[in-house]
Protein backbone atom coordinates (compact mmCIF):
# COMPACT_ATOMS: atom_id res chain seq x y z
CA UNK A 1 0.00 0.00 0.00
CA UNK A 2 3.21 1.86 0.35
CA UNK A 3 2.59 4.05 3.75
CA UNK A 4 5.17 5.52 4.80
CA UNK A 5 3.45 5.32 8.18
CA UNK A 6 0.64 4.60 10.10
CA UNK A 7 -0.98 6.82 13.11
CA UNK A 8 -3.50 4.60 15.63
CA UNK A 9 -4.44 4.75 18.86
CA UNK A 10 -1.19 2.42 20.85
CA UNK A 11 -3.20 2.62 24.44
CA UNK A 12 -6.81 2.18 25.12
CA UNK A 13 -6.65 3.81 28.50
CA UNK A 14 -5.87 7.31 29.84
CA UNK A 15 -2.48 7.43 31.98
CA UNK A 16 -2.48 5.48 35.16
CA UNK A 17 -0.95 5.26 38.48
CA UNK A 18 2.32 3.70 38.78
CA UNK A 19 0.88 1.08 41.24
CA UNK A 20 -1.92 -0.43 38.64
CA UNK A 21 1.47 -0.91 36.12
CA UNK A 22 1.04 -4.43 36.35
CA UNK A 23 -2.65 -5.24 35.78
CA UNK A 24 -2.62 -3.49 32.47
CA UNK A 25 0.02 -5.83 30.33
CA UNK A 26 -2.87 -6.67 28.12
CA UNK A 27 -3.30 -3.29 27.02
CA UNK A 28 0.11 -3.00 25.13
CA UNK A 29 -1.28 -5.28 22.63
CA UNK A 30 -1.73 -2.88 19.92
CA UNK A 31 1.53 -1.90 19.82
CA UNK A 32 3.09 -5.77 20.31
CA UNK A 33 1.47 -6.99 17.21
CA UNK A 34 2.92 -4.05 14.98
CA UNK A 35 6.43 -5.29 16.66
CA UNK A 36 6.02 -8.84 15.91
CA UNK A 37 5.78 -8.28 12.31
CA UNK A 38 9.02 -6.12 12.16
CA UNK A 39 7.06 -3.14 11.95
CA UNK A 40 8.60 -0.70 14.52
CA UNK A 41 5.79 0.86 16.73
CA UNK A 42 6.13 3.65 19.53
CA UNK A 43 4.47 6.47 21.47
CA UNK A 44 4.58 10.05 21.16
CA UNK A 45 3.00 11.71 24.04
CA UNK A 46 0.33 14.64 22.77
CA UNK A 47 -0.72 16.68 26.10
CA UNK A 48 -0.07 16.89 29.57
CA UNK A 49 -2.89 16.36 32.01
CA UNK A 50 -3.51 18.36 35.51
CA UNK A 51 -5.34 18.14 39.02
CA UNK A 52 -7.63 20.48 37.62
CA UNK A 53 -8.29 18.20 34.43
CA UNK A 54 -9.32 15.33 37.05
CA UNK A 55 -11.35 17.38 39.13
CA UNK A 56 -13.02 18.98 35.54
CA UNK A 57 -13.72 15.11 34.88
CA UNK A 58 -15.92 14.55 38.62
CA UNK A 59 -17.74 17.19 37.44
CA UNK A 60 -20.43 15.73 35.72
CA UNK A 61 -21.72 19.12 34.02
CA UNK A 62 -18.69 19.85 32.64
CA UNK A 63 -17.63 16.04 31.02
CA UNK A 64 -21.46 14.19 31.18
CA UNK A 65 -20.58 10.51 30.95
CA UNK A 66 -24.73 9.46 31.61
CA UNK A 67 -24.07 8.70 35.86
Amino acid sequence: MRLDGLICPAFPVPAIEHKWGDKLGCCCISTVLFNIVDFPAGMVPTGVVSKEDDEHLKDERKWPVGR
